[in-house]
């Protein structure tokens, strides 16, 4: 994780964007009905990790977005996105 963290540091520090999505899995899911997959609903499984926490907080460049489908293109990180064209 440290690599990582350093990265995401640097990128931040340079006032680069970074969007970080958290995958939840609320009952009844299709992963809960189709695979009978009940994890990932709440703290501490969806929590970031504590140098990742570290490396982003305080920035204004950093955000974090709560998903619930396998694609992380959700409304809010388009919306990030196109603020940054």
């Amino acid at each position: 994780v440290e690599p990582i963290a350093n990265v995401v540091e640097k990128w931040l520090k340079a006032g680069k964007p970074m969007i970080l999505t958290r995958f939840i899995n609320d009952p009844g899911s299709q992963w809960e009905r189709l695979i009978h997959w009940p994890r990932l609903r709440e703290s501490p499984e969806i929590d970031l990790h504590p140098q990742i926490i570290s490396a982003i907080k305080g920035s204004k460049f950093a955000y974090v977005i709560d998903k619930r489908s396998y694609s992380s293109l959700t409304p809010e990180v388009i919306e990030i996105l196109n603020r940054y064209k």
